[in-house]
């Protein structure tokens, strides 16, 4: 199976953002692009946030401060190129991991019994 990045425009960044925050999962970064043509050109302009990874309220804090730095387009570079074309998030690897809720198997008087659903 071969490999991919997914490139997001500006909108789908911003509903991408809200998704993730809205799922827990949470944004260790962006990466931005530029269309020249028939290639992508990465831009050294990349948005780190691991270090606010472990912060308690990471999730929320990552997504906000993702936001304000596209809310009004993909970023650029000063004196390069006014903005990007394309954006990539990298995600924490826990985030990749489908959580689903316990399921129920059977019960035990008024109490079920769960056990972790299969993943």
């Amino acid at each position: 199976m071969a490999g991919g990045e997914l490139l997001l425009r500006h909108p789908e960044a911003l509903r991408f953002i809200e998704d993730c925050r809205a799922e827990g999962m949470t944004i260790l970064g962006m990466d931005f692009f530029e269309e020249r043509g028939a290639y992508l050109v990465a831009h050294t302009n990349a948005a780190d946030y691991s270090a606010l990874s472990r912060h308690p309220h990471a999730v929320e804090r990552i997504a906000d401060k993702a936001r304000a730095l596209i809310k009004d387009g993909l970023p650029g570079i000063p004196g390069v190129v006014e903005r990007t074309d394309w954006v990539t998030f990298v995600l924490a690897e826990e985030a990749a991991v489908t959580q689903r809720r316990p399921e129920v198997h059977s019960r035990t008087g008024d109490r079920p019994v769960v056990t972790p659903a299969a993943r």
